[in-house]
């Protein structure tokens, strides 16, 4: 009897070493996981050039992952940099293409130069 209470006390320190195991495995990778998440990563940000009268205007634009993601660069409403222009203070619409980028402010349309990527 005695080396059936061994045994059973035995596959239970084993079961509860597994257990124990997948728990530290799980702490593990979450914690690497918001580590890695919680790193800065660069931002590209756009710098646009107005083609209208008012030549010295610029706008810079910081586009974020997500507008990476749900954007489409093929579509110039839907374009990355269009979304985050659209976030931007008193820009009530924009459109971006391979020549151009239109910015609606009221009823007026305004044009710059296409996007040139900028490092910090």
């Amino acid at each position: 009897m005695r080396k059936n209470l061994t045994k059973q006390a035995d596959e239970l320190g084993e079961d509860n070493r597994i257990l124990w195991a997948g728990l530290l495995g799980t702490i593990l990778f979450t914690v690497f996981s918001l580590m890695w998440m919680s790193q800065e990563r660069a931002i590209p940000k756009i710098e646009l050039y107005s083609l209208d009268a008012d030549k010295s205007e610029r706008i810079t634009v910081a586009i974020s992952a997500d507008d990476m993601q749900v954007g489409d660069t093929r579509n110039p409403e839907r374009h990355p940099v269009a979304i985050a222009l659209r976030r931007k203070r008193g820009v009530d619409d924009a459109r971006v293409s391979r020549r151009e980028v239109l910015i609606r402010r009221g009823d007026t349309w305004y044009r710059y130069h296409a996007p040139k990527l900028m490092e910090d």
